[in-house]
């Protein structure tokens, strides 16, 4: 009976009742689903709830080093989300988030790439639904586009299966081996959810279109959940060291162009991946346990940031800087709370993001890969410049016009961003805490003199960078940027729009040709077919000889005439035989 009660179905059934109780009760629901979850984890840690399925091995729940991480992170954020998002009375801005953050959690325990592959599917249906909690033309938009992309992803992930199977006739996780053909294709899907660009646009584009609580959720499951799924199948992949390297370049340029501040963080969430996605492709225990680390304290970073921006954007009603300025006065809680989260995300020193990411800059110098090294630092000197300087700036210390508050803050979502900067807090200050609960061994040691002094320089030159784009700042004007979204937003369309064009036209071509001349012969044909064929042979008898025939003239005027013709028994049993020969000799000869 144990076994029936596992950790993501407690989140389903939680979701399924929102739909039925009221108000107050889905408030207790929400609170109480994680920590039950968790206690449904751990009756069930030592079992592995399988079965058989096309007699393959399906495991819904094992636990192992790898996915413990990833669920005690998914657990607190969808905790500090639900908090978050409780003042919320929308029924479905409860279900969809318990649904979501449900198949996240499924996905973690399974063992199999079938069970893998449906809460896969499951993940991009209900993300799909929390982008749609926007409520608006944008967000109806944006998660089509979302959904469009994730069902090729899942195409993709679906034909990787099934020539996974073809090759190795098992569905196991542990015997995938890059090179063959189905791992390219389920290697691309990953990566499609990892955001790599060019399959990027579509988190940028539809992230920021949620409603304020979604965003929350959104950017904690998904990437993650792939960034997982990287380190199962695909550790020491060499072409992920470059990819991921390229990622966090990509994300932070994007990030210094855009003044929309879930977007410009939404672009974050880009980068940051990139430096999990590159951990992975080095493969080592020190990269691994960066990987695992870093989206661990990323999880919980981010989710600060977007809900601090989320709350701002809450009480004074936009979230463009170019409308914003000189909010300090009034805001300075979310200030604080907004800052420890840029600090993480910084690295700086006492804060989490310092003791998780190092580890996979590091391990880029054990491996070592310099270019990998160089591109990670820029990196993070742009995500020190654009979050911890360039965004609170414009928001809080810049000139802007006055601003009347115009919703007070909920208590709630102040406690969602007080646990969660104390988690932030806590991890850089223990991070013991958090190496506890990675796979390997921990030798990393992040309090080192060199590596704060080398942060600190970092910290330095990206103040002195920013005192000179500051400048550019002034103006704040905003405009927009073009991503590779520009194919499935405008190139696709077009394209789509010609080819039916050029179908409709063939359609009437063929409607010309065949349903006003052919058809109607055929029509006629078929009236009395036999007939037909003697009419047809006559005249081409008449054609050929020149002779002149009135017996047929006066055949045409009456055909279709006597539509059955009756022939004597012998002439049917020789046409029988015959036919009956015909067939033989076929089958045989087939």
């Amino acid at each position: 009976m144990i076994s029936i009660f596992q950790p993501f179905l407690i989140y389903y059934v939680a979701g399924f009742l929102c739909f039925f109780v009221s108000y107050n009760i889905r408030k207790i629901l929400l609170v109480l689903t994680p920590p039950v979850s968790f206690l449904s984890y751990l009756l069930l840690q030592k079992q592995a709830v399988d079965l058989i399925f096309l007699d393959q091995k399906i495991t819904f729940f094992q636990v192992d080093s790898i996915n413990i991480p990833f669920f005690y992170a998914f657990i607190l954020i969808s905790l500090i989300g639900f908090i978050f998002n409780i003042h919320r009375g929308e029924r479905k801005e409860f279900a969809f988030p318990l649904f979501y953050a449900g198949s996240a959690i499924g996905l973690l325990f399974t063992h199999d790439l079938i069970s893998l592959f449906f809460f896969w599917e499951l993940m991009a249906l209900f993300s799909t639904f929390v982008i749609w909690l926007g409520m608006n033309k944008k967000a109806e938009s944006a998660g089509l586009r979302y959904l469009f992309i994730h069902l090729i992803g899942g195409i993709l992930f679906l034909v990787g299966i099934l020539l996974f199977l073809k090759e190795n006739g098992n569905l196991s996780f542990q015997s995938l081996k890059f090179g063959s053909p189905s791992s390219w294709f389920i290697l691309l899907s990953v990566l499609i959810n990892t955001a790599t660009p060019p399959f990027s646009a579509w988190l940028s584009d539809a992230y920021p279109e949620s409603s304020i609580g979604g965003t929350v959720f959104l950017s904690a499951f998904t990437t993650k959940s792939a960034v997982y799924v990287l380190c199962r199948l695909f550790a020491g992949t060499e072409i992920l060291i470059y990819l991921g390297s390229i990622m966090a370049i990509y994300g932070v340029i994007y990030a210094f162009m855009v003044l929309d501040m879930r977007r410009l963080l939404s672009y974050h969430i880009i980068s940051q991946v990139g430096f999990m996605v590159c951990g992975v492709g080095i493969g080592t225990t020190l990269a691994i346990n960066g990987v695992i680390s870093h989206a661990f304290t990323h999880i919980f970073y981010k989710g600060l940031l977007l809900m601090s921006v989320g709350t701002l954007c809450f009480a004074v009603g936009t979230e463009r800087l170019n409308e914003l300025g000189g909010l300090l006065k009034n805001y300075k809680m979310i200030f604080f709370f907004y800052s420890i989260g840029a600090l993480s995300i910084s690295g700086a020193p006492l804060l989490s993001g310092f003791v998780s990411k190092s580890i996979t800059i590091t391990s880029t110098l054990e491996a070592p890969n310099y270019i990998a090294w160089i591109m990670l630092n820029m990196a993070s000197v742009g995500t020190f410049i654009s979050v911890g300087l360039k965004l609170p700036y414009l928001a809080f210390l810049g000139n802007g016009k006055e601003i009347v508050e115009k919703k007070p803050i909920p208590l709630n979502m102040k406690l969602a961003m007080s646990f969660a900067s104390g988690i932030c807090i806590i991890l850089g200050v223990y991070p013991d805490l958090l190496y506890s609960l990675l796979p390997y061994e921990v030798n990393y040691r992040p309090y080192t003199f060199e590596h704060i002094i080398f942060v600190l320089q970092l910290f330095i030159g990206s103040l002195a960078v920013f005192i000179l784009y500051s400048k550019n700042l002034e103006q704040k004007s905003f405009y927009i940027i073009l991503d590779t979204d520009w194919f499935y937003r405008k190139l696709i369309p077009r394209i789509i729009g010609i080819i039916f064009l050029v179908y409709e036209e063939v359609l009437k071509i063929i409607e010309n040709l065949f349903h006003k001349n052919i058809y109607k012969k055929i029509v006629l044909f078929i009236q009395n077919p036999l007939l037909a064929t003697k009419i047809i042979f006559e005249l081409v008898l008449i054609v050929l000889s020149g002779r002149e025939d009135r017996n047929i003239e006066v055949i045409i005027k009456k055909y279709p005439s006597d539509t059955v013709k009756h022939w004597p028994i012998g002439v049917t049993i020789l046409y029988t035989t015959f036919l009956l020969t015909l067939f033989l000799l076929i089958y045989y000869l087939a």
